[in-house]
């Protein structure tokens, strides 16, 4: 029976993590498990999925800015399970693969971040969270208060760029209140 479970939430929220646990009792479970990545998160490995904790699992590499591999569909429909990290990444190609794994009774789950720096949603995530049958939103510790809950992704750098590839060298979870403080005081910086 299909199933599409989607890991959200900030960056160090742990979704990677539940994803590579979500597959390692899959396969427990005498399931083939395929893992799926981005060619754009070179950030730790070119062919794992690599966790802030350092946790590793080999992961099929797509472009998500190419039309897939003949033989790499026949590799992702040949798996009872399939793992998609970094969802945001991606565009709605990966929205089409998920629905034709789902129909083919493929249980699949997917991690992705659910906003950028800006809190503008990423559109794969939230597109992939409406068809989901079951959303968790992982929260990490706020960088700034140190409270479990911080659920949004800020810049450390100054850079504009939506998407840029790092980690606690460029961004950093916070809550909603230390987020709404720290826009406060960048809006008063810029007078």
């Amino acid at each position: 029976m299909s199933k599409l479970t989607v890991f959200t939430g900030s960056m160090f929220a742990g979704k990677s993590t539940a994803l590579v646990e979500a597959g390692k009792k899959e396969s427990e479970e005498g399931k083939t498990v395929l893992f799926i990545k981005p060619t754009l998160d070179s950030r730790y490995s070119e062919n794992e999925i690599v966790t802030h904790d350092g946790e590793s699992v080999r992961a099929m590499v797509i472009d998500p800015n190419t039309d897939m591999d003949f033989l790499d569909f026949l590799t992702i429909m040949g798996a009872d399970v399939v793992l998609i990290d970094e969802a945001q990444f991606f565009d709605d190609t990966l929205l089409f693969m998920v629905s034709d794994l789902l129909k083919k009774g493929k249980t699949v789950y997917v991690a992705g971040l659910n906003t950028d720096y800006k809190l503008k949603p990423f559109e794969t995530t939230t597109k992939l969270m409406e068809i989901a049958d079951e959303v968790k939103v992982l929260t990490a510790v706020c960088a700034d208060c140190a409270k479990q809950g911080a659920t949004v992704t800020i810049k450390k750098s100054g850079s504009d760029d939506r998407i840029e590839l790092g980690s606690e060298d460029i961004y950093k979870p916070v809550c909603h209140e230390c987020y709404l403080i720290s826009v406060a005081s960048s809006k008063g910086g810029d007078k």
